[in-house]
């Protein structure tokens, strides 16, 4: 088993036998590994967790008080609603922890390009003086551990997209909110109420004080709630551009991680066929070294018998 499918066999699922885990966790590259896919795997599993509480209209105030973290954390706590902050306070914390594990994935990339381009192999001049088994060990070493973070990047840019999504719809509902209401985008901070001249008063009786000052209440309780509407479409249309950016960044990413792993596979399987070809000329080179020493004995032992017979004939 390769360190890629080892990897894989670690992470929840895998079928490796303990001590299989054991020795294979003393890689400190694996170990790593392992700890930022169970961030990303912890991310994912909460933004399923509260999908329908994310996407839900709430229009009445939600005495909920946990955190993100307390979310993240604790996977027993049940999420039935979200008010419009802690959406922001995801928005912001899910934002970060993408970053955070994209830096750390980065960081193993950084380090094996690294241990790569100071390996022995890496200059066809130290090359010339390199035991092809120990290059081909480099190779698929190089290979698998891109694998792994491919693996990672392929993860992370699944996760940003649930992500992007749900704040797309978000934006999309708020949206379709905020149009609802005023009757249409001319009537727009329009007050839904103007207060008639004397005029108007004097023909309209029932229009009272009491009832003028309800009415123009009722319109600026409607402008502010259209103007709260609006700065949280801002907010979250620009929180989506964000995650949004963060995905492009990961899928063109993904796409360059793609094909050095690619290459580095290909390279490995060249450099493993170029082992299995030399390895299959000294098995040969030996095959007709024996030949030849078998062939050398019995020339050896035909000239020692002949000698032998001319020394007895000649002194007789």
């Amino acid at each position: 088993m390769d360190q890629t499918e080892l990897f894989v066999s670690l992470l929840p699922g895998g079928t490796t036998r303990r001590s299989e885990r054991s020795a294979h966790v003393s890689d400190e590259f694996v170990r790593e590994a392992l700890r930022v896919y169970a961030h990303i795997s912890s991310l994912g599993a909460l933004l399923h967790r509260i999908r329908a509480a994310y996407l839900k209209d709430v229009r009445t105030s939600d005495k909920t008080t946990f955190s993100f973290h307390q979310l993240l954390a604790d996977p027993s706590i049940a999420v039935t609603t979200l008010t419009d902050k802690q959406r922001d306070q995801v928005d912001v914390e899910v934002k970060t922890l993408i970053r955070q594990c994209k830096d750390r994935v980065r960081t193993l990339e950084s380090v094996e390009n690294a241990r790569r381009t100071s390996a022995p192999s890496s200059s066809w001049v130290k090359g010339l003086f390199v035991d092809p088994r120990l290059q081909a060990v480099s190779d698929l070493l190089a290979a698998h551990r891109s694998g792994i973070t491919w693996f990672l990047n392929q993860k992370l840019s699944q996760v940003s997209s649930i992500q992007a999504k749900q704040q797309e719809i978000r934006v999309q509902r708020q949206i379709e909110k905020s149009q609802t209401l005023l009757p249409s985008a001319s009537e727009k901070y329009r007050p839904a109420y103007v207060p008639p001249d004397e005029t108007d008063q004097e023909q309209d009786p029932s229009l009272t004080p009491a009832l003028l000052q309800q009415l123009e209440s009722e319109n600026k309780s409607l402008l502010l709630e259209f103007e709260s509407s609006l700065t949280q479409v801002r907010a979250a249309e620009k929180a989506l551009i964000d995650i949004a950016s963060l995905q492009t960044e990961l899928a063109n990413h993904l796409v360059s991680q793609t094909q050095l792993t690619d290459a580095l596979y290909e390279e490995a399987h060249a450099t493993t066929e170029h082992v299995q070809s030399g390895n299959l000329q000294l098995k040969q080179a030996r095959a007709r070294n024996k030949s030849a020493i078998r062939y050398l004995v019995g020339f050896l032992l035909g000239a020692s018998i002949l000698l032998l017979m001319l020394d007895s004939l000649l002194f007789q």
